[in-house]
C-alpha cells in the first residue's frame, strides 16, 4: 500500500481529495495545524494518521510514516487579512520544508497545487509562483508535479469564495 502525504486536507480541495485516496486504497498521513477547522474531514480522522505542524516537526510525519508522494494543496489567500508573513509562511517556507523532506527522505514525488494567477497581483500568487521556482529548481532531486488550478466550487466550498458569495448575492435579491 502506497502512502501518501496531504497538505490542506481540511480544506475544500484536500479534503475531497482525501476522501478519493481513501476509496482507492492509498494510506494517507495529513499535516494540518492544532487549530484546523476539521468539519469537512471528521469522518475520516479514524482512518488517517495526523500530524500538527505547529506542534511537531514536519520531517516527524516522514521519520514515522514511510511516505511515498506528497500533494500539497494547503495555502493561504489572504483573504483574512493575513500579514504578508504569514501568506509566505503558508504558501513558500511551508511548501520549502517539505521539498527538504522529500529530497532527505529520498520521497518518489512532490505534487503541488499552484495558481494561474499573475505574480504581481497579489502576495498569494507572488509567494505560490516563488515556489513554483524553487520546484523546479529542485525537479533533479524528486518527481515535481505542478498543478495550475483555476478556480473550484463545489459541495463543502468556503462561503466566502466567489461563486458561493456570488450565489448567496443572487439568492439575496441583491
Amino acid at each position: 500500500m502506497k502512502t501518501v502525504l496531504l497538505t490542506g486536507a481540511t480544506g475544500f480541495l484536500g479534503s475531497h481529495l482525501l476522501e478519493a485516496l481513501l476509496n482507492v486504497g492509498y494510506k494517507v498521513v495529513i499535516l494540518k495545524r492544532s487549530t484546523s477547522d476539521t468539519w469537512r474531514i471528521n469522518h475520516l480522522l479514524d482512518v488517517v494518521k495526523a500530524y500538527d505542524v505547529d506542534t511537531e516537526q514536519v520531517e516527524q510525519a516522514f521519520t514515522d510514516q514511510g511516505i511515498d508522494a506528497v500533494i500539497h494543496t494547503a495555502c493561504s489567500y489572504g483573504r483574512n487579512g493575513e500579514f504578508i508573513y504569514d501568506i509566505v509562511e503558508s504558501n513558500l517556507i511551508f511548501g520549502l520544508k517539505l521539498l527538504d523532506a522529500c529530497i532527505k527522505f529520498k520521497v518518489g514525488m512532490f505534487c503541488n497545487t499552484d495558481t494561474l494567477l499573475n505574480k504581481t497581483l497579489n502576495d498569494y500568487a507572488l509567494s505560490k509562483n516563488q515556489l513554483t521556482q524553487w520546484l523546479q529548481q529542485k525537479s533533479d532531486q524528486v518527481q515535481v508535479i505542478n498543478l495550475k488550478l483555476e478556480h473550484m466550487y463545489g459541495p463543502k466550498d468556503d462561503a466566502t469564495k466567489f461563486v458561493s458569495w456570488l450565489l448567496s448575492q443572487l439568492q439575496a435579491g441583491a
